[in-house]
């Protein structure tokens, strides 16, 4: 629910930001105009995370000014960067004290740093995203981004990102429901759209790190998580599970993300957490998530990697699973075409390269499934409703589903 702010000078909610801050950025953002005579009435401030916000808090700032103004939001979106929410995820699970241990001394293995320092990179590489492939250089929709500070918070620096607010007319597809084939089709001719810019040069390369935090940071606490499936479901996921753990370390991780290399392709840019709370669509006259996209938000995973990741990641867990079964094949000669006709007929990917991708990559994407159905299942956004348990199974068939693929790709 939205709260309505204090008087000029007042902080936005619990963060260290004014409001007389953020006016301020935003009279600046637009110089050619004169902006004297404008003043700021009150405003609203509101969560919009819905408790499924992970590595950051994001509010939707509400204007209301003393005149009209073509060239001043009405709304925008600020996303401050913080581990709070992740920590709030972890503590709804529920718990073994077999579980609690695993997570317990995954934890003790990280420094207070090494936390913090996953959160900072996160956020940085937000920022270099909308500063290297936003304002004239945009190909793929995204927010318009006015202003971006750097997170540090040993040195007291609070990171902010400000945003356009693009959620009015725009909706969401419901996880449990899944995207539909169109929206998938939609969502990957605009990542062939992202790589074939990214191949066009490679002085992005060494804005991202590569994705050695998820590698590094990942495994003990995702596996700490995802076994959870193992009591929740026993007779969907005991026995399965304890096959494709053993291939879960920071190692063999690192080589499953790098493999594409020995495809012979060269990296492009991989929005890297693609899945339906991270897209947003127009909303159709039900106010439900039409088939066209307008946006696609939350680049605090961008790194250079496999062509394959955020396709992998969208069909494993935003698509049900005998829908994904039935079509992969057909998605991915999409792909590889809107590429071929991008590149003029000579894409830099045959489609047998492009497969091979997606197969290496498979194992990854199951990971993030394992490791998210646990915390999807209950998200009251996500699953809450008359209908919470249909809906809570549905996410965990398709997280059985996608285990029993890799398992028979990999032949365990």
């Amino acid at each position: 629910m939205a709260e309505k702010g204090g008087a000029n000078g007042a902080n936005i909610g619990n963060t260290p930001f004014t409001i007389d801050w953020l006016v301020d950025l935003l009279k600046k953002s637009s110089p050619q105009h004169d902006h004297d005579s404008v003043k700021l009435k009150e405003f609203t401030f509101e969560d919009i995370t819905g408790g499924i916000g992970f590595l950051s808090t994001i509010l939707r700032i509400k204007f209301t000014w003393n005149k009209s103004t073509s060239d001043l939001p009405n709304s925008i979106i600020l996303k401050i960067p913080g581990m709070t929410n992740a920590d709030g995820h972890f503590a709804r699970l529920p718990w073994t004290a077999e579980e609690s241990a695993m997570m317990a001394k995954a934890k003790e293995a990280e420094t207070m740093e090494e936390q913090l320092g996953f959160a900072i990179v996160m956020h940085k590489n937000e920022m270099t995203f909308y500063e290297f492939f936003g304002g004239d250089k945009t190909v793929v929709p995204m927010p318009k981004y006015y202003f971006g500070r750097e997170y540090d918070p040993v040195n007291e620096s609070e990171g902010i990102i400000v945003m356009e607010d693009l959620s009015h007319g725009t909706a969401m597809a419901q996880l449990a429901d899944g995207l539909n084939i169109k929206q998938v089709e939609a969502i990957v001719e605009q990542l062939a759209v992202l790589h074939v810019q990214s191949l066009a040069s490679s002085d992005w390369l060494d804005k991202f790190p590569e994705n050695e935090a998820m590698a590094k940071k990942g495994p003990p606490i995702m596996m700490a998580v995802a076994s959870m499936l193992t009591r929740v479901k026993p007779e969907w996921f005991s026995g399965l599970f304890e096959k494709v753990a053993p291939m879960y370390t920071r190692e063999k991780l690192a080589e499953i993300q790098s493999s594409f290399e020995a495809i012979g392709m060269s990296p492009v840019l991989v929005h890297g957490d693609l899945w339906t709370s991270n897209m947003l669509w127009a909303a159709n006259e039900k106010n439900e998530a039409s088939d066209n996209l307008i946006a696609i938000i939350d680049w605090q995973m961008a790194h250079p990697g496999n062509c394959c990741e955020d396709i992998a990641r969208v069909l494993l867990s935003s698509v049900d699973g005998q829908l994904r079964r039935e079509h992969t094949e057909h998605i991915l000669r999409v792909y590889h075409m809107k590429l071929t006709n991008l590149s003029q007929g000579a894409p830099p990917f045959t489609f047998e390269q492009v497969q091979l991708a997606y197969k290496a990559i498979l194992p990854y994407a199951l990971l993030i499934l394992l490791f998210g159905t646990p915390m999807y299942i209950n998200i009251d956004a996500i699953v809450d409703g008359p209908t919470k348990l249909e809906r809570q199974e549905q996410l965990l068939l398709r997280a059985r589903l996608a285990l029993e693929d890799v398992i028979e790709l990999l032949g365990l």
